[in-house]
């Protein structure tokens, strides 16, 4: 890992089953969905993702279904530069709710606190909102 990166973790309990998040998180047609804006890619190990009318761009790296994404990730802010960040992304039951732990390393320096933020603002928020709706509540 480069000397020079940052890393943060996070951890938010969504009101869904894992494999309801899973597919809200990785499949593109449920990410217009939820968040308004374009996405595109396949959930396949290898297979490149935009979201957020192309502001997130990634690369796939693992899928484990209903438990685990592991994915190259940047934002269109990033220096030109800078490598992709690894997102780790692990889900756990928690009866009718999903625990999501992420952690994501090699954050370009200085941009860990707007990725928090973004993070907040445009995953968990409207994700949440989306899942209640689904849920019906």
């Amino acid at each position: 890992m480069h000397q020079d990166t940052e890393t943060l973790t996070q951890q938010e309990c969504l009101s869904a089953r894992p494999s309801a998040v899973f597919t809200a998180l990785t499949d593109p047609i449920l990410q217009i969905k939820w968040t308004g804006a374009k996405a595109t890619g396949k959930a396949q190990a290898g297979r490149r993702f935009t979201i957020f009318d192309e502001h997130i761009s990634g690369r796939y790296l693992d899928l484990q279904p209903e438990r685990h994404i592991l994915e190259e990730w940047q934002t269109a802010q990033w220096p030109a530069n800078a490598p992709p960040s690894i997102v780790e992304i692990t889900l756990e039951e928690a009866g009718e709710e999903t625990q999501v732990i992420v952690v994501q390393s090699m954050i370009p320096p200085g941009h860990a606190k707007s990725i928090r933020q973004e993070w907040t603002d445009r995953y968990w928020n409207p994700l949440r909102a989306f899942l209640a709706r689904q849920n019906g509540t």
